[in-house]
This record gives C-alpha cells, structure tokens and sequence, in this order.
C-alpha cells in the first residue's frame, strides 16, 4: 500500500475538504484561527486518509459510518493510524523534519 507521490497529496487535500464540507452542515464553516475547529477537521480527515488507504477506495466513497465508528473511540483512531499510515511510507516518528501533511496533522 505506497502512497505514490502527488495523487497521495491530492488525497490528503479531498480529505481536508470532505471534512471541511461535513463539519459546516448545520453550522458556520470551519474558522481556521480557531485550533478546535482546525484540530476537529484534522482528525476527521486523518481517519477519511487512513480508510482511504485501507479500503483502497477512492475518498469520496469512504463511508461516513465507518468514519463515526472509528471517531467513537480514540483508541480505534490511534490503532487505525498506527496500522495503515506506516504502510503507506507515512513516518510516524516524532523525530525530524517532515512535510508530509498528513503526519503534520497527526502530530
């Protein structure tokens, strides 16, 4: 499961906007200088990233109850990270530089 360069990237972008679109249902959009705002729609788009990559599905057909299912519990979100992220050459280390998005978010 390599993430190939650049249609990773244009992954990671169509999951920021998912979450994005999903978070403003029923509410004002996202306000980018407020950090719950930011860090909510973060993870939401880790996990659409992360089911993305397992169910080898494009992201715009990753269902949303899958999603919930794993945002119900911290421990499901960590433990789906953990599995598929370092699969798909995400280095989840906290050490050095990286400018990877995804493992930006993450951390």
């Amino acid at each position: 499961m390599n993430r190939p360069k650049g249609s990773g990237d244009d992954a990671w972008e169509e999951c920021v906007h998912r979450a994005t679109a999903a978070m403003a249902v029923g509410r004002h959009a996202v306000n980018e200088n407020c950090w719950d705002d930011v860090a909510i729609r973060d993870i939401i788009a880790v996990v659409l990233y992360s089911l993305h990559l397992r169910e080898e599905k494009p992201v715009a057909t990753v269902e949303w109850k899958s999603v919930l299912w794993h945002l119900r519990d911290d421990g499901r979100v960590s433990t789906l990270v953990r599995d598929v992220l370092p699969g798909a050459n995400c280095n989840l280390g906290q050490g050095g530089e990286n400018d990877d998005p995804v493992m930006q978010r993450w951390r």
